[in-house]
């Protein structure tokens, strides 16, 4: 928009005046992948994934953008007051992005979690700017321990006819997943026998 201003005797110079948006983002979308399948996660800024899972982060800003990185928190510290608009992002994990219409959606291939890390985000719009206010991205990594398995029944040693039929009953559980499950059959003088349940 242009203006000057008149007071009928003489005229200002031209103004012009400009509306711009500060860069934002709008959805971070998580791709996590283990043993128990691959699952989506709608806008989420913290996720907690099992030791070994590949992550894949899209995030999608409300528009164009120079540049997206990520800083390592850990590394540089949770400074109060920390630069948002990406600054000299050298030693950065700068991320691909790609244009969607008339915004950008930068991808993160995290790729196989080892670790718990803290990032910070950094944009740059073409007029240098940043995110107003700080937005960060957490994974948290559980480690990979073995199922857990409770025998219902029956519980400890036990004595049953030769004819009688046998009933067991178990719960096992995974904070990954269980791919398969099942029990394995060893019966006196004869090979051990492993009979699956069920799988996923």
């Amino acid at each position: 928009t242009e203006y000057q201003v008149a007071t009928g005797v003489d005229e200002s110079q031209v103004f012009r005046a400009k509306v711009f948006e500060w860069p934002r983002l709008e959805r971070a979308q998580a791709l996590v992948k283990g043993s128990s399948g691959e699952v989506s996660l709608e806008d989420v800024r913290e996720v907690t994934v099992p030791e070994g899972a590949s992550l894949v982060w899209n995030l999608h800003f409300n528009k164009r953008l120079k540049s997206v990185a990520l800083e390592s928190v850990r590394a540089s510290g949770d400074r109060k007051g920390a630069k948002t608009s990406g600054g000299d992002v050298s030693e950065a994990i700068r991320l691909e992005m790609r244009d969607d219409g008339e915004r950008t959606v930068a991808s993160w291939n995290v790729g196989t979690a080892s670790e718990s890390a803290k990032y910070r985000v950094l944009v740059q719009d073409d007029a240098s700017r940043g995110l107003k206010e700080s937005v960060m991205l957490s994974v948290k990594v559980l480690p990979n321990v073995p199922p857990k398995i409770r025998a219902i029944w029956p519980k400890g040693d036990a004595r049953f006819l030769s004819l009688e039929e046998l009933a067991f009953e178990a719960q096992a559980s995974d904070e990954g997943g269980l791919k398969r499950w099942g029990m394995t059959l060893g019966v006196a003088g004869e090979e051990q026998r492993e009979m699956e349940m069920g799988r996923d």
